[in-house]
C-alpha cells in the first residue's frame, strides 16, 4: 500500500528529461512530442489502409466497417508494443540468468526481478488482448443475428507455464512475487525494506526505482543492439527514429558506465553498445 500510495500521489519523482530534436510544437509539451514521434514511426511502416477493402462491404456500412478497421488497427499496435516490451525483458532475463561472473545471491536476486516484470508484462498483455477482444465481439452485434454474445474470454488469463525436468512438473510464472509495484526492483541493500524505519524507506524505493530503470533500459539497449545493421535514414522520420534508438543507446551506456563494477556479460554489452553507436 505505502508504494502504491506513493507512486499514485508523487508520480514518478525520479524521470529524467528526455532527448528530443527541437521543433516547434503546440500543446502540452510530454504529450506532443510523444505524438510526434508516433506519428514519424507511422510513417516509416507500411499503414494498414481500409481504401483496397472498402469495396467487400455495403456502401451503406461501409463508414461504420472503416471506422471498426482503424480501431482495431490501434489495438493491434498496443499489442504488439507490449509484446517488444515483454521480448526485451526476456533477453535480458535469459543473459543475467546465464551470467556466471556474478556471484549467485545477485544471480537469484537480478532473475526474480526480472521474472516479476516479466509475469507483470504478460498481465498486462492479456489485459490489452481480453479488452480488444471484447470490444470486437461488441463490434459484431451478434445479438442480431440470434448468437449471444457473452464470452469466456478466461484463455487470455491462464498463467504461463515452463516445463521443469526435475523437482516440480511446472512452474507457475504468477507465484513469482512482485517486487512492490510497477517501477521498482529489489536491491541487495534493499532486502529487509519492510523492516526498515520511513526515512530509511524513502532512500530504499529510490534505490528499487533506479533498479528497475537499469534493467529496463539494458532490456531495450540489448533488443536494439541485436538488430541488424540498416542502410543510411532516407527520411525525416527516420533521422528522427535514428536518433531516437541513439538516445537509448547513450543512455544505457552512462548508466552501465556509473555502475561501480560490472558483470562480464554487462560488460560485453557495454563494448557492444558503444560499437553501435560509431
Amino acid at each position: 500500500f505505502f508504494i502504491l500510495f506513493f507512486c499514485g500521489r508523487m508520480g514518478d519523482p525520479f524521470a529524467e528529461f528526455a532527448q528530443v530534436e527541437e521543433k516547434k510544437l503546440e500543446g502540452e509539451a510530454p504529450k506532443v512530442v510523444s505524438s510526434y514521434l508516433e506519428e514519424e514511426r507511422k510513417k516509416l511502416e507500411k499503414a494498414a489502409s481500409f481504401s483496397e477493402l472498402k469495396d467487400c462491404f455495403p456502401k451503406e456500412f461501409q463508414a461504420r466497417a472503416e471506422e471498426q478497421f482503424y480501431k482495431r488497427q490501434n489495438q493491434y499496435a498496443r499489442i504488439r508494443a507490449k509484446e517488444d516490451e515483454i521480448e526485451a525483458i526476456t533477453e535480458r532475463l535469459y543473459t543475467v540468468r546465464f551470467d556466471t561472473s556474478s556471484p549467485a545471491d545477485q544471480i537469484l536476486m537480478s532473475t526474480k526481478n526480472l521474472l516479476a516484470e516479466l509475469n507483470r508484462l504478460n498481465e498486462e498483455l492479456a489485459q490489452i488482448r481480453e479488452k480488444s477482444l471484447q470490444q470486437f465481439v461488441e463490434s459484431l452485434e451478434l445479438d442480431d443475428i440470434g448468437i449471444s454474445k457473452r464470452m469466456n474470454s478466461n484463455s487470455f488469463r491462464k498463467p504461463s507455464k515452463v516445463t521443469l525436468g526435475d523437482g516440480p512438473s511446472t512452474f507457475n510464472l504468477s507465484e513469482v512475487s512482485s517486487t512492490g509495484a510497477y517501477g521498482f526492483m529489489k536491491t541487495s541493500s534493499t532486502k529487509a525494506f519492510e523492516k526498515q524505519p520511513p526515512a530509511e524507506k524513502w532512500q530504499s524505493l529510490y534505490k528499487m526505482f533506479k533498479e528497475w530503470r537499469f534493467q529496463k533500459e539494458l532490456a531495450e539497449a540489448q533488443k536494439l543492439a541485436s538488430k541488424g545493421e540498416g542502410g543510411p535514414p532516407a527520411s525525416e522520420a527516420a533521422v528522427v527514429l535514428l536518433n531516437e534508438e541513439k538516445t537509448k543507446l547513450r543512455q544505457a551506456i552512462y548508466s552501465l558506465n556509473q555502475r561501480k563494477q560490472l558483470s562480464n556479460a554487462d560488460a560485453k554489452l557495454l563494448e557492444v553498445l558503444q560499437q553501435k553507436l560509431k
